[in-house]
């Protein structure tokens, strides 16, 4: 029994037999809790309902609750070797509607039932303080991680700007360079369709010449 919630069932077939609705009424648990806790969906119990447990059945033992150290009853079992919500809940008279004379059992004594209680309030209060240390603790580890990958990530979104900023200058001088390489270009043709336009003319007027001399 590694957790609570095994420990909860064990305790829930050992002295109720099984009985989730008389479990619910002896602890002031409401039983959908109940169904939750011990049931498929293993919800974690609160503290508060764990409070309610423990107080309400007189003889169990909050550490082995809480840790699983020890053993479930810090005092004896009911006669027999059977345990029964008589012998360990101060306050249940009767279970599955039979009157607590049809159930063997022992009541606990008065004066040991508040040590019990007093005892287990303290035990279980300074268990639920180191837990909360323990929640704080990695709470505030948590935050200092989230604070650290908050950083992270502002740098490299700050490094993808960066590069994403050089790519687009590079490629708006690209662009740039190449309009001015289309102008030289085009200037290039029409200074070759201006040279070529010269040259024909030129020829043409040489051979105007060449004829001038081949008549005289």
């Amino acid at each position: 029994m590694n957790t609570v919630n095994e420990r909860l069932i064990f305790l829930l077939n050992e002295i109720f037999k099984g009985n989730v609705s008389e479990f619910a009424r002896v602890t002031g648990v409401p039983q959908p809790t109940l169904n939750n806790i011990v049931g498929n969906r293993m919800s974690k119990p609160s503290a508060d309902n764990l409070e309610r447990i423990i107080n309400s059945i007189k003889s169990l033992d909050a550490n082995w609750l809480i840790t699983g150290k020890g053993t479930m009853l810090r005092t004896e079992e009911a006669p027999g070797g059977v345990c029964s919500p008589q012998s360990v809940c101060g306050n249940v008279n009767t279970i599955g509607g039979n009157t607590s004379g049809n159930v063997s059992g022992n009541v606990i004594g008065e004066n040991n039932v508040t040590h019990n209680y007093k005892s287990q309030c303290d035990h279980l209060q300074d268990l639920i303080d180191k837990m909360d240390i323990r929640m704080y603790e990695q709470t505030s580890s948590f935050q200092e991680q989230i604070k650290t990958f908050q950083e992270q990530i502002k740098t490299k979104d700050e490094y993808i700007r960066i590069v994403v900023k050089k790519t687009h200058d590079r490629n708006k001088d690209h662009e740039t360079q190449m309009a001015d390489i289309r102008s030289k270009n085009d200037k290039l043709i029409d200074l070759n369709a201006k040279l070529s336009e010269e040259l024909s003319k030129a020829n043409d007027r040489i051979a105007g010449l060449m004829d001038k001399l081949i008549n005289k």
